[in-house]
């Protein structure tokens, strides 16, 4: 554990010779240092004589690299001169680095040199841990009933309402217990368990007024084993005494350290010229190339940045944006290097794409004093955080397979993947039946086209039965891969990735899941969706993937998640909650043309919600028919209100038209006249 007492320094020379004798971006580094009392903190010192870089020719830049998140401040000093720099600095991941591309130039360091060389000192302190552990606490209480302990069978259990942890990724817990003891081996005793949704490592106490049943379990709970608890928590001989009105209330007090997901790192350095701050207009941008993140389902990232600014209120600042081409959790930071210019940034991209950033990164005033040759390099370093919170842990019994050459490729378009065709006929009974037909195409030419799926579905699919680690993955290939799986009978596949499905229920990863559970008729996840939907229906209403959704399968969908008996409420439901694209695809397509079946709905809907358009085009239909109309049961048996109020519209654009026709006539008669 870090404490306040962990510091350290290091020297190291600087041979005069080097400043000229080495290239820019030749870096020597000296041996890594174990910092005591820091739990197992490493760090070392990486130097260019000639410069890191172009932008820092002619300087020796110098830069710290730690083994492990921190937050440290560290000062480079040359020792016997006035030349040192500080800075503070959070080091997001292993590995990283941070120091002075411009620390000292060659003209400032050479009248120090003595017999060619020169010390330099760095010294690391006020170490703390990066970010707080992230440890949450809460707790629950349930009403345990007397009459149970005889009323309730071996096995018959009880739920708790899932509580929701705000902060902890989607994290949901809730309790689970058997009066009667949950096998035959616990009969006499109520046995009680703590289930989460995803991986966590959690202390949790049940406890009731008696200290001698009161339990503790420190336990790690993993996508294998989403609960634990004990069997015999207490027996009924104990907890008779304790009832009160037949009635005890036990407490679950739990505190979690949420596992961490596996992350993905990346960074890449731009230019910025300083012409570029006078000579383009406001509004003009320029965009990096894009970055493939490794391990990371194809996830792409770029910077659009805007020298002159984004817009007239942020003219005379650098405006910065980092995009995505798909959601994402990134924590990002853009430096300006060699300077103390930072910001930081931890967003829930939710878009394809989607992109945050700063339209104030740094003014013209805060960086002219900073070019160098009328430049200065921007670094973005990004960590970046599947929607997909809880990834399956991949088998590894097949891990050995991969020491053997493959015998049998996947063809996917123009790509292919190798393969070994025992561990497909292994893990799929449609591809031992094609394998081992020996008549059939895929045997005689050793591979199966596939068609009706992307290569990186296939590829995940397959990476997961070789035990390759999984980090990144969208919703999107996600369900992508279920949906291969169902067609292939991989059942380890479907088995374990469904049962993930809803610990990764969210905003993002909603309408993919819910278009998968539809598709392949799983009834149950289905459920599971109507419930997510009832009570976020305000964020996921305005994503563009649900927007995107057929109208049609959008209505049925809120009919089965609400109990709305009929399209007439799905359509007062989509108005009352503002859904704009059911709403419209209603009065568009659904009500248009009007005709005897669905006038009543339709005038009903206009009335009750103001709709103007469609009122006219009641009044007209009403007056083009009017005896099919006011003699049909279902107008009939509208509220009188809403009759009176279609009768009165119809007449006074009738009243209307008919002044319209007669001054024509009028005027028509008149002409003739004159004439």
């Amino acid at each position: 554990m870090l404490t306040t007492v962990a510091k350290d320094s290091v020297t190291f020379t600087l041979n005069e010779a080097d400043l000229t004798g080495k290239k820019v971006g030749e870096g020597l580094l000296t041996p890594k240092r174990d910092i005591p009392y820091s739990d197992g903190l490493q760090y070392g010192i990486e130097w260019y004589p000639a410069g890191y870089k172009d932008a820092y020719k002619d300087h020796v830049s110098v830069y710290l690299e730690v083994n492990k998140p921190i937050k440290a401040t560290f000062m480079f000093t040359v020792n016997g001169s006035s030349i040192s720099k500080t800075y503070t600095y959070e080091f997001a991941y292993s590995e990283d680095n941070y120091g002075f591309g411009d620390f000292a130039s060659h003209e400032e360091l050479r009248p120090l040199f003595r017999d060619g060389k020169l010390t330099i000192t760095c010294s690391i302190f006020d170490i703390k841990p990066a970010k707080p552990a992230n440890t949450i606490k809460d707790y629950t209480s349930f009403t345990l009933c007397e009459a149970d302990l005889i009323g309730k069978k071996v096995g018959e259990d009880l739920l708790t309402p899932k509580r929701d942890i705000p902060n902890a990724y989607g994290l949901q817990w809730w309790i689970q217990w058997y009066p009667a003891g949950k096998t035959a081996t616990d009969k006499g005793y109520v046995s009680v368990y703590l289930w989460v949704n995803k991986n966590v490592k959690a202390k949790f106490t049940f406890a009731n007024k008696s200290s001698l049943t009161n339990k503790t379990d420190i336990l790690e709970l993993t996508d294998d084993t989403l609960c634990n608890g004990q069997n015999k928590y207490a027996s009924h001989k104990k907890l008779r005494p304790l009832f009160e009105d037949g009635k005890l209330t036990i407490t679950c007090s739990v505190k979690f350290d949420v596992l961490a997901v596996g992350a993905i790192h990346d960074t890449f350095t731009f230019t910025l010229n300083e012409v570029d701050l006078t000579e383009m207009n406001v509004g003009e941008e320029i965009l990096t190339s894009k970055r493939t993140v490794p391990c990371s389902d194809r996830l792409q990232w770029w910077i659009e940045y805007f020298p002159a600014g984004d817009g007239d209120d942020v003219e005379g600042f650098v405006s910065l944006y980092l995009w995505t081409n798909k959601p994402v959790k990134a924590n990002y930071v853009v430096v300006i290097d060699g300077t103390s210019i930072s910001k930081t940034g931890s967003e829930e991209f939710t878009e394809t794409p989607d992109n945050y950033g700063f339209s104030q990164y740094a003014s013209h005033e805060e960086l002219c004093p900073l070019f160098r040759d009328g430049k200065l390099t921007i670094t973005c370093s990004a960590e970046f955080t599947s929607s997909i919170q809880a990834i399956p842990a991949t088998p590894a019994i097949y891990e050995t397979v991969e020491y053997t050459t493959p015998d049998f490729d996947l063809v996917i378009d123009s790509k292919r993947i190798p393969v070994h065709k025992y561990l497909l006929a292994l893990v799929s009974p449609v591809y031992c039946e094609l394998i081992e037909n020996r008549s059939s195409t895929e045997s005689k030419n050793k591979e199966h086209v596939i068609t009706g799926f992307d290569y990186d579905v296939i590829k995940t699919a397959i990476d997961y039965y070789y035990g390759r680690e999984l980090k990144l993955l969208s919703s999107e290939t996600y369900v992508g891969v279920l949906r291969f799986a169902h067609k292939m009978e991989m059942k380890k596949i479907t088995a374990v990735w469904e049962k993930l499905i809803l610990s990764n229920l969210s905003k993002v990863t909603f309408c993919d899941f819910l278009q998968y559970a539809d598709t392949c008729k799983k009834d149950a996840l289905l459920d599971e969706c109507y419930k997510y939907f009832k009570t976020n229906q305000e964020v996921i209403k305005v994503t563009k993937s649900f927007v995107k959704l057929p109208p049609t399968f959008a209505i049925n969908f809120l009919k089965a998640a609400f109990g709305l008996e009929s399209d007439d409420q799905a359509l007062r439901h989509a108005h009352i909650h503002d859904i704009g694209f059911i709403r419209d695809y209603f009065n568009e397509d659904y009500l248009n043309p009007l005709s005897i079946e669905n006038f009543s709905i339709t005038a009903s809907y206009a009335w009750e919600f103001s709709q103007e358009n469609l009122q006219k085009a009641c009044a007209q239909f009403l007056n083009d028919n009017r005896e099919m109309v006011t003699t049909d049961d279902a107008f009939l048996n509208l509220p009188p209100e809403t009759v009176r109020s279609v009768l009165q519209f119809a007449k006074r654009k009738r009243d209307a038209e008919a002044e319209h026709s007669a001054g024509v006539t009028a005027k028509r008669a008149k002409l003739e006249v004159s004439t």
